[in-house]
């Protein structure tokens, strides 16, 4: 049973997974990651061919596991977790890894799953483990800590995947971050500025002209296409948005 996006708590500590597997045996926890780019691995921290550290997803990982296998003790689950950070990225590299199996590279992806092929169903108690999980899935939280912010206040622009800074114009296909030097694609960062503004603004509607603004200076044309390419269109000419 696959359950995913779980926003979990333990003792007032709240924890956040991205993809359970409950499996015959045991349970799989995935911390999956999208970066993109040749890395260098370290015990506490990633370095990207920039220059620039990133922490490793690893160690925020067993810091999850933890929680988590506190979190199934109380509930008198004493299933075996295992944990897997997972590139899914296949223009990512990783060099210099420690060969212990706990991450999974793009390649390594469908044998891993292949290999999970259960011949068992799930018991009757592993099913209610995912219902109970289920239940305490908070989907709100933290309630407390949700920033109030509205369109006109926030800074317009692409921003750089690795330093957060915001590249206010963008022009040809990639744009160098002029704080960290990272080389950015200018249609993944559009598409990342589009489902940002989706999860900013659930309720707006996604039109040529506000996605032009929200991604800074740029060229129109290449914000319809991306647009027609990846979201479905609705409405006609003068009124058109896509969802």
């Amino acid at each position: 049973m696959v359950l995913n996006d779980l926003q979990l708590e333990f003792r007032k500590s709240s924890f956040q997974v991205d993809t359970l597997l409950i499996c015959t045996d045991k349970i799989r926890l995935y911390e999956v990651k999208n970066y993109e780019g040749v890395h260098t691995w370290a015990d506490d921290k990633l370095l990207k061919s920039t220059g620039v550290y990133l922490e490793n997803p690893w160690v925020q990982l067993q810091r999850t596991k933890v929680k988590l296998e506190l979190l199934l003790q109380s509930l008198s689950c004493q299933m075996k977790v295992e944990a897997y950070v997972v590139y899914i990225n296949p223009e990512f590299t990783l060099l210099e890894a420690k060969g212990d199996g706990n991450y999974l590279l793009p390649s390594q992806v469908p044998l891993h799953f292949r290999s999970l092929q259960m011949k068992e169903t799930l018991s009757f108690e592993q099913r209610r483990l995912a219902e109970r999980l289920l239940q305490l899935h908070n989907p709100d939280y933290p309630p407390h800590m949700k920033p109030v912010y509205c369109y006109e206040d926030l800074r317009k622009g692409i921003g750089c995947p690795a330093c957060g800074t915001v590249a206010e114009a963008f022009h040809g296909h990639f744009i160098k971050c002029q704080t960290c030097g990272e080389r950015m694609n200018v249609k993944k960062a559009i598409k990342r500025n589009i489902e940002d503004f989706r999860l900013l603004f659930p309720d707006e509607k996604l039109t040529t002209n506000r996605m032009l603004d929200w991604c800074g200076s740029g060229d129109k044309d290449r914000i319809y296409r991306i647009l027609r390419e990846s979201y479905q269109p609705k409405g006609n000419a003068h009124g058109r948005y896509y969802i």
